[in-house]
């Protein structure tokens, strides 16, 4: 279990819609280049939010990308698993363990307590289970509720203060 201290929570809506592309598109889609890091982006975000902290008290092993470099994640066993996501989740309300959340990478849902934890600078970071396929991380998970065929449209809540 993490030391971290129980944030304050502040909200903040937002109305964001993402768009599914089509089949036909898909097909035509033009390959671009891959950057040299996955989600980079989104690991700069979660930097500024997600202190610093010592590595948990759990096994790290590696986890191959998609591309570029190879990175760590925890094996958590399943039991410690809730308490930990509930713990370094960096925004309110987490998800509950069995709730469906919506990757917007891989544009598919999981079940939360399926997310794993990679080291990253120095940090703890959720990401989905389709991580090293897609790069999604905590700030590109929504409620499955908030996905639909036609679209994805959310309420974005802030991190913990």
């Amino acid at each position: 279990m993490t030391t971290a201290t129980k944030k304050k929570p502040v909200t903040l809506q937002v109305q964001t819609t993402v768009f599914k592309s089509s089949a036909s598109a898909e097909q035509d889609e033009v390959p671009r280049t891959a950057p040299e890091i996955m989600s980079l982006p989104e690991k700069s975000m979660l930097c500024m939010m997600v202190d610093a902290a010592p590595e948990l008290p759990y096994p790290l092993k590696p986890l191959q990308m998609a591309y570029g470099p190879d990175e760590q994640v925890y094996d958590i066993p399943e039991d410690a698993k809730p308490g930990i996501l509930d713990d370094l989740y960096p925004f309110c309300p987490a998800p509950r363990p069995d709730s469906e959340v919506f990757d917007l990478h891989e544009q598919k849902c999981f079940v939360f307590r399926d997310a794993q934890v990679i080291r990253y600078n120095g940090r703890n970071l959720i990401v989905s289970p389709y991580y090293a396929r897609s790069g999604g991380m905590a700030v590109d998970f929504l409620p499955a509720e908030c996905a639909d065929s036609e679209g994805t449209t959310t309420c974005i809540q802030t991190a913990k203060e």
